[in-house]
């Protein structure tokens, strides 16, 4: 097996360790799924740890200019790594805590090793990430590949900038676990299923603070939508009170057939009950039926508020589109797509 990225835009660096310190915030080992064409992390969950699973996936040839990834054999040519999000993490963003932060950090842990690190500083940056001072660039290139040492680990190789002007290369090791062929098939992205309504949620600076402020009263929220752009949150306060944050006019479709309600009521219409007739001789209770807005539906979901609060706190990056999926009172799959990767975020709902 082979794997190695290499980029010497200071911009790229920064944008990929945002989305590493993305991945880190919302879970702590992720497996590492690479291929010739691009780069996801996967998380998954045990169902009695809450069932989250994501993927987030990047495009190698968005960031690094020189890939190179082969597999075992060309029949199964992709790489499956376990591996601790805090320790690539620290080691990416290592130029901005001070060496006894570093060592502090290292010496406490047997499960990786490093060299030491440089003073505050902010990485670099292209039109990536916008337009930073050179004068505080320290990361001038990042390469990562995977070796063999005792154990396989991924040496990161970080070239900075010193106070002489000469670059320098520090060195670090995390160990990894490669996942085995018979365990691929957990960690691949299946295809979605059949949801029934699509919302496109509102900025995520705008939800943070009032989901921030829910999780102090409550554990649960349920979320409804409707393919009309209505979105609710609400909480119960103790059974005592219920609080209700609400959006309206935002983007949205329902996935419920028409066709289906129809069928409901018609199978409905079948059994023996009591009707209502007005003076033309119309069944009023199955006109009222028919004529029912399926956009106006309400589909809800119970979902754990501290994931949620985690979601919105991850990004680094503003994302350009923030959709939420429901099943109801099943699923939540939130989508949030970037200029150069996207994530994926599936919550299972909760019993209240």
């Amino acid at each position: 097996m082979k794997f190695r990225i290499k980029t010497n835009d200071p911009g790229c660096i920064e944008y990929f360790s945002n989305i590493v310190q993305m991945v880190a915030g919302l879970a702590k080992n992720v497996i590492l799924h690479l291929n010739k064409g691009q780069l996801s992390f996967v998380i998954k969950e045990r169902v009695v740890f809450g069932g989250i699973t994501a993927w987030c996936d990047l495009e190698h040839a968005v960031l690094f200019s020189e890939r190179i990834c082969e597999g075992i054999s060309p029949d199964q040519d992709e790489i499956f790594l376990e591996l601790i999000m805090d320790h690539l993490l620290h080691c990416i963003r290592s130029n901005t805590l001070s060496t006894s932060n570093h060592n502090s950090l290292y010496s406490s842990s047997s499960t990786s090793n490093s060299c030491t690190t440089m003073n505050k500083s902010r990485i670099g940056s292209n039109s990536l990430t916008g337009n930073f001072d050179p004068s505080i660039c320290r990361l001038l290139g990042l390469k990562i590949k995977l070796v063999r040492r005792k154990t396989p680990c991924l040496a990161i190789e970080l070239e900075q900038s010193s106070v002489t002007g000469r670059s320098r290369s520090v060195w670090h090791f995390i160990p990894v676990q490669v996942v085995p062929p018979r365990l691929w098939d957990e960690f691949i992205e299946p295809p979605d299923p059949d949801f029934d309504v699509s919302i496109f949620f509102p900025p995520v600076k705008t939800l943070r603070p009032f989901v921030d402020r829910m999780k102090k009263f409550a554990k649960f929220v349920i979320i409804s939508a409707n393919g009309s752009g209505e979105l609710n949150f609400s909480i119960n306060v103790e059974s005592l009170a219920c609080v209700k944050l609400t959006f309206r006019g935002l983007k949205a479709r329902s996935w419920m057939l028409q066709e289906s309600l129809l069928s409901e009521i018609n199978d409905s219409m079948d059994e023996v009950r009591s009707t209502v007739w007005d003076s033309n001789d119309v069944d009023l209770d199955r006109s009222k039926q028919i004529n029912d807005d399926p956009n106006k539906k309400l589909v809800s979901v119970s979902l754990d508020l501290r994931r949620i609060s985690q979601l919105l706190s991850s990004p680094r990056i503003v994302p350009s589109c923030f959709v939420c999926n429901i099943i109801h009172e099943k699923l939540a799959q939130f989508l949030m797509l970037f200029d150069n990767h996207k994530l994926k975020f599936n919550i299972p709902a909760s019993n209240l």
